[in-house]
Parts: C-alpha cells; sequence; structure tokens
C-alpha cells in the first residue's frame, strides 16, 4: 500500500534548509529496503512586528502622541503563492515574529481573520520574497500595521 512519507526538519543540518516537498507517497515492496531521495533547497527567514497604527477608541492626536503600540498574540498565515504551502505563527509579547525554513519563492503574510474580528480591525496583505541564496536568505523588518475598523 502507498505510504505517505515526510522529512523530519530537525534531521536537516541547517534549519534554513527545506525539503523541496512536504510529503511523497511510496509504494514500498515485500522485504525490500528502498531509497527515497529527497532533495533540499536552501531556504530562509522572516522576521517583523505587528503594531498598532491607530488605538481603538483613542483620537488621531492621542494615537500620534503615544506612537504605534505592538500586539501581542496575534495570528499570522504565511502561505507561499506557488506551492500554497501555509504556516501558521503566533506574535510575541512584544508583537514581534520569526519564522524560519521558509522555501524560496513569493510568500504573502496576513493576519487570520478570526484575530481581525476579535480586534475589530483590518489590515493589508503583505508580500515577501525568500530568493534561494546557498547560505539561505533573511526578509528582516516586515511590519504589519492593524487599523481600526
Amino acid at each position: 500500500e502507498p505510504t505517505p512519507v515526510t522529512v523530519d526538519s530537525a534531521s536537516i543540518p541547517s534549519p534554513l534548509w527545506v525539503p523541496a516537498f512536504n510529503a511523497a507517497l511510496v509504494e514500498p515492496s515485500p522485504n525490500r529496503f528502498r531509497n527515497v531521495d529527497v532533495p533540499v533547497l536552501p531556504g530562509g527567514a522572516v522576521e517583523g512586528m505587528v503594531r498598532w497604527g491607530d488605538l481603538p477608541g483613542a483620537d488621531s492626536a492621542a494615537a500620534d502622541s503615544l506612537g504605534p503600540r505592538s500586539v501581542a498574540g496575534v495570528v499570522l498565515v504565511l502561505k507561499h503563492k506557488a506551492s500554497g504551502e501555509q504556516r501558521v505563527v503566533t506574535t510575541f509579547t512584544d508583537g514581534g515574529f520569526y519564522v524560519m525554513g521558509l522555501r524560496p519563492g513569493e510568500w504573502e503574510i496576513a493576519v487570520d481573520q478570526r484575530c481581525l474580528g476579535l480586534l475589530h480591525a483590518k489590515v493589508e496583505l503583505a508580500r515577501f520574497s525568500i530568493r534561494p541564496l546557498a547560505d539561505g536568505d533573511a526578509v528582516n523588518g516586515l511590519n504589519l500595521t492593524l487599523r481600526s475598523e
């Protein structure tokens, strides 16, 4: 019977390397071993912040004087445009986030719709690219700004 095979990412020497595919179906033969070659790609990492651009319930002068506030516990959804792979991450207590082991290509990052509903907020979709560099790529300072509805 076909058996799904996945890669244990902890077995890859670099945390920035990613398997070229998430899973494969292998049909093993009885009493035989079978090698499965898994191509590995240099991936990357992204880091950034989620902040309020305006303070809910405050006038714009008060919001400007306080500056943008970071937002903890926001669920972010990262989506690889070509493969449809999704990664979900939650912001840290300072509003920051960090994701590594992202495959090369174009990515979108959005705030989970349920979080936006709870916060009564809206935010623009952000896009970024991970380049297939030999030592991995890094995207720094990707900021998402929440606005009150």
